[in-house]
């Protein structure tokens, strides 16, 4: 079992290692402008996620964190409610419409004691189990089951995949990754580079670093789409941006699925997620490749040395980060440059 791994479980010795802010995962990241997919304006859909994913919630998550005024801070909730379980019902009935900014909620699971003596700092959201929604600058959207649960088939694939088509998101990916702390920076980001050499397939970046300012939607040279995973959503201003639907969709391998909506285009990279691990699913890797070159970002696009995300690996490693981040994009990470 790739979670097992010695790599994720290097002790607790100290406030910054990979188990206080992480743990292996099946995850769900999507990202999109607000006002194309505030949940206001699309309750079914949202209440339907919510729904696929509410079982394991309610079994596994330990606290709720909610924000319902514009810059107001969270309700934390350390017993959660059964009223709670329809977050996006109460905030449409909390919050006016023309208010629905700087709002969201996160139920949470893991936490890690740093022996601090300070509570506040004993709560790292590490998962695995979390639902995290943010509505600010770009809708922020970041899930995740265990890799047990999701084995265990918690999940309903085809519903997932259902619900996806029927959300106008900017993008979506979902597959195997790291459910990660929104309470750290990236301070411990180096420990994360071991991982990504061994496991170049899983999902290692923050939701937040993967978003935009406020109102710089077609501004698509200082940012792009989530990235590249098992499940990969790809919708408006994407799609336009990449020449629409055919021109990513035509002639693409026959290992890929392909399902199309009005929103956009979801593809499947082969039957079932992968890490990446050499040795392992070699034949599906191609996939993530082959994906990639329809979806690379034009010239010097975002991200790249001159539009460049924030370096999940921290700031010392900015060029190991810009790789992995293009992994599938250019090939470069696995051609021994980042070693």
């Amino acid at each position: 079992m790739w979670q097992d791994d010695p790599l994720f479980h290097d002790g607790l010795d100290d406030s910054w290692n990979i188990e206080a802010f992480s743990t292996p995962a099946f995850r769900l990241c999507g990202i999109a402008p607000v006002r194309q997919a505030h949940p206001f304006d699309h309750m079914d859909a949202y209440r339907e996620l919510f729904d696929i994913f509410r079982p394991t919630i309610e079994q596994r998550a330990e606290r709720l964190l909610m924000i319902e005024k514009p810059g107001a801070r969270e309700r934390r909730r350390k017993t959660i409610k059964p009223e709670d379980f329809q977050p996006f019902d109460h905030m449409k009935s909390v919050i006016p419409n023309d208010d629905g900014f700087f709002i969201g909620f996160q139920f949470q699971s893991g936490s890690v004691d740093l022996g601090t003596g300070d509570a506040s700092e004993n709560i790292f959201d590490r998962g695995p189990t979390k639902f995290h929604f943010w509505v600010g600058g770009v809708i922020q959207l970041d899930i995740s089951v265990s890799v047990e649960d999701w084995k265990a088939g918690v999940l309903d694939v085809e519903r997932l995949k259902a619900v996806l088509l029927r959300l106008p998101l900017g993008s979506a990916m979902g597959g195997y990754g790291l459910s990660l702390s929104e309470d750290f920076g990236n301070q411990s980001g180096d420990r994360l580079l071991p991982i990504a050499h061994r496991f170049p397939a899983l999902d290692l970046s923050k939701i937040r670093y993967r978003a935009w300012s406020a109102n710089r939607e077609h501004d698509l040279g200082t940012y792009w789409i989530a990235g590249i995973n098992w499940l990969t959503f790809v919708g408006e201003p994407f799609l336009a941006a990449l020449g629409g639907a055919d021109a990513i969709t035509r002639g693409l391998p026959a290992g890929i699925i392909l399902q199309q909506s009005e929103c956009g285009v979801l593809f499947q990279l082969g039957d079932r997620p992968i890490t990446g691990e050499k040795g392992q699913d070699d034949d599906l890797l191609p996939l993530y490749h082959a994906l990639g070159e329809r979806l690379k970002p034009k010239d010097n696009g975002h991200p790249s040395a001159k539009h460049p995300r924030v370096e999940i690996f921290g700031p010392e490693l900015a060029k190991e980060s810009l790789l992995w981040e293009r992994r599938f994009y250019d090939g470069d990470w696995f051609k021994g440059s980042a070693a």
